[in-house]
């Protein structure tokens, strides 16, 4: 009879507590502790796979880049387009676009004319402005160490956009057939 009171006891308490008490009693984690460990480890997993996106991500658009630097420069070498160093002028003495916050990342300004006074400089801004008064190309001077005054417009960090600033410059008249590409970083 005791033995049954003992296993009734025990029923009632298995079904009152389920297994954790059990697992209580012989050292085991309690399935809260379990469900826990196994959220953890959910999580543990979405965050490496977002990772893992991220990096494949980063990986297209460094191929992406390179394959759009790839066709610009063929497309300027077709189009008899030089990329010159800024170096080669002895550097930058002046450009007013280097004072704002995002052309001081811009690498490659699409070259319009270079003068040696100012006023011819500014004539080729005014006649540009003056054809085309809509045009937000963001004209202006730029002062070379080696005396020269460059007459810039679209000031950009990659070469496949100073791309786009000629093809734009076509677009509104004002490129002419010497056109360049100053490469300031």
């Amino acid at each position: 009879m005791k033995k049954t009171y003992i296993l009734l006891l025990v029923a009632v308490m298995f079904t009152v507590s389920g297994c954790d008490f059990f697992r209580k009693i012989a050292g085991r984690p309690t399935s809260d502790v379990i469900e826990a460990k196994r959220m953890e480890m959910l999580a543990d997993i979405q965050k490496k796979e977002i990772r893992e996106q991220e990096i494949r991500d980063s990986i297209a658009a460094v191929q992406k880049a390179e394959q759009d630097s790839v066709e610009t420069l063929q497309w300027l070498k077709d189009n008899g387009i030089m990329v010159i160093d800024a170096s080669r002028f002895g550097g930058i003495a002046a450009d007013p676009y280097l004072e704002w916050e995002y052309a001081t990342e811009s690498a490659y300004r699409v070259i319009l004319g270079s003068f040696r006074t100012r006023a011819n400089a500014e004539r080729l801004i005014k006649n540009a402005e003056d054809e085309n008064s809509a045009m937000d190309m963001a004209l202006h001077t730029i002062d070379l160490k080696n005396g020269m005054i460059a007459v810039g417009c679209s000031p950009v960090d990659h070469i496949y956009n100073a791309r786009l600033g000629i093809e734009e410059a076509r677009r509104w008249g004002i490129c002419p057939p010497g056109v360049w590409i100053l490469k300031t970083k």
